[in-house]
């Protein structure tokens, strides 16, 4: 099975968060352009506190 997945990992920090996946093939790709564009929103991840 195929699966792409993107996780954020906040400097200083060991924590992943998952921000997106996807089970299609070939659909790495997309997920790195997005993330490169802006076009994925991280806001609500990098402006929690750290737990």
């Amino acid at each position: 099975m195929y699966v792409a997945s993107l996780y954020l990992q906040v400097r200083g920090s060991s924590r992943l968060h998952l921000v997106r996946r996807s089970r299609v093939p070939g659909s790495a790709a997309d997920l790195v352009r997005d993330a490169r564009l802006g076009r994925i929103d991280i806001g609500n991840l990098t402006d929690a506190p750290a737990a």
